[in-house]
């Protein structure tokens, strides 16, 4: 683990620390349409988002699989939509294919992200006044000289804030100010860890086009009351049935090497039990649930039989490697991740039938 992972992760844990999130696009949707078209579209209930207000959605395919999850904030004239860069072409494509007679234009623009995380953030001169916005509550602010959109950030399990800057200069300009100030700054191998510590999939790990939404647990995301949008129908005919049959858990892994990710787990000789999604060495600052020396700490999903915290998989072949399956989050903190993996029938024991 580098200095810098290290440094990070104590701020992130004890005080404060902050990240330029480059793996992060976003995009301005507006023209009187928009919110209609957006509510036709994702899973969320767009329609019911007031004003200075955001909510988690995801863009599914037909059968429900995820193309990608978003942040959408809505703001007096237009809705702002955050995704994961590397699905950003994808994303712009298929919603403009969607358009056909709305009043909608999207556009993805040079706005950079910049977020800070801890539990000392309320005593930021800088950062203060924004660390009580509730997760995804909007405000314009100015922090540092910048103009920016902040909203409330729950993602790694402790007071959170994100800001959305104008541009590169700008980020630059706010990073410059957090870190006079003080607060530590975070790569994208130290935000990482902190994501598989708190339990939140990403795009392109947990949540891709391999993966039935609820199967993520991602109820946060998904609305059961709005009219069609793509994917309703294996969605609520999932949900409907009442339990999915893989769920995405924490694995904390034991053995000669460590997992990599889309590796198999096995158990009771069957081979086909799950599989690895992530794969992070945690310094061990985690809670009440583990302590003590650095741990090898991954997501994955598994069979709903064995999804059960203190059920034990092997990875790698005969006696190769252990992962446990352990609660999420992985860390204690002030917030619970909004998108933290639920599910309407969680398994009850490592037994649960198929």
């Amino acid at each position: 683990m580098s200095a810098v992972v290290g440094a990070a992760l104590r701020a992130l844990r004890s005080k404060a620390c902050f990240f330029v999130r480059d793996d992060l696009a976003v995009a301005r949707i507006s023209g009187d349409d928009r919110v209609d078209f957006m509510h036709r579209i994702i899973s969320a209930d767009v329609r019911k988002l007031a004003t200075g207000a955001g909510l988690p959605a995801a863009l599914l395919t037909a059968k429900g699989r995820v193309i990608a999850d978003m942040l959408l904030l809505r703001g007096e004239a237009t809705l702002t939509m955050i995704v994961d860069a590397s699905v950003k072409a994808r994303v712009g494509e298929l919603l403009e294919r969607y358009i056909i007679v709305d009043d909608v234009e999207l556009a993805f623009d040079e706005r950079v992200v910049v977020s800070a995380h801890g539990p000392r953030l309320a005593e930021s001169a800088l950062l203060g006044a924004l660390a009580a916005l509730a997760p995804y509550e909007t405000r314009a602010a100015e922090v540092g000289g910048v103009s920016c959109l902040a909203f409330g950030d729950d993602h790694l399990a402790t007071l959170g804030v994100a800001l959305v800057t104008a541009g590169a200069d700008d980020a630059s300009r706010l990073a410059a100010a957090l870190q006079a100030e003080g607060l530590v700054r975070g790569d994208a191998d130290a935000y990482e860890v902190a994501r598989v510590e708190a339990g939140v999939p990403r795009t392109g790990r947990e949540l891709d086009e391999d993966v039935m939404i609820l199967e993520a647990g991602q109820l946060s995301r998904v609305s059961f009351d709005k009219g069609c949008y793509i994917g309703q129908e294996p969605v609520c005919r999932v949900n409907s049935r009442g339990r999915v049959q893989r769920l995405l858990v924490g694995l904390r892994f034991d053995g000669e090497r460590a997992p990599t990710a889309g590796e198999e787990l096995a158990a009771e000789g069957k081979d086909n039990a799950g599989r690895v999604t992530s794969v992070v060495r945690s310094p061990g600052a985690l809670g009440d649930q583990l302590a003590g020396e650095a741990a090898l700490l991954g997501l994955g999903y598994v069979h709903r039989s064995y999804a059960a915290p203190g059920t034990r998989l092997t990875f790698g072949g005969e006696g190769e490697g252990v992962a446990e399956v352990v609660a999420l989050p992985f860390v204690g903190g002030e917030r619970t991740p909004s998108v933290l993996p639920r599910y309407k029938q969680p398994p009850t024991s490592g037994g649960d039938e198929a």
